[in-house]
């Protein structure tokens, strides 16, 4: 069962993007960052968003955004950030790429982007393979124009966003970049 834009829990849904997505940049960056991200893209940037449940527990996340501003979170959260980013590279030296990557990736965003970006989208990996991707996709945003980047420009990955009718735009970084119109 899918619902859309109600209230839940921001650490239920920081719990279960670190589950689904444990190599994300937020997920690396610790639970404090992920319930202060999905607090600000939810209440302070009217965020929306849909939740697949399964007898009652959240399996799947679709969160859409119309002008979200990664600047404007770092800058409000840039202590937070800033102090998780540190304590992550001294403890896992490895992760300093891809703070690296991502500041990359900034510098040179395409332009020309739909207003819409989708911004996160993952499914507890027992239920992958089973539509709900496209499901949380189609009623997130129906047929409106969005934009996506890829973490991981994997071929699974990329394939899955072209199955739902994005388009690739261009490759940075080992970011893809992909529109649907």
């Amino acid at each position: 069962m899918i619902k859309s834009n109600l209230e839940f829990p921001f650490s239920s849904i920081a719990s279960l993007h670190r589950i689904c997505l444990p190599n994300d940049i937020l997920s690396i960056l610790g639970e404090k960052v992920l319930n202060k991200f999905y607090h600000f893209c939810i209440l302070k940037n009217n965020c929306s968003y849909s939740i697949y449940f399964v007898d009652g527990n959240p399996l799947g996340i679709c969160l859409f955004s119309k002008k979200f501003s990664l600047a404007k979170f770092v800058k409000e959260n840039f202590f937070l950030i800033t102090c998780s980013s540190l304590r992550n590279i001294v403890l896992k030296p490895k992760n300093v790429f891809i703070f690296v990557d991502i500041v990359r990736l900034l510098i040179r965003f395409p332009s020309k982007l739909p207003e819409w970006e989708l911004l996160y989208i993952f499914v507890d990996k027992s239920l992958r393979g089973r539509s709900i991707g496209r499901q949380l996709i189609k009623e997130s945003l129906p047929g409106a124009p969005s934009w996506v980047k890829t973490l991981s420009s994997t071929q699974e990955n990329v394939l899955f966003y072209e199955k739902n009718g994005y388009k690739v735009e261009c490759k940075v970084e080992g970011r893809t970049f992909l529109v649907k119109r």
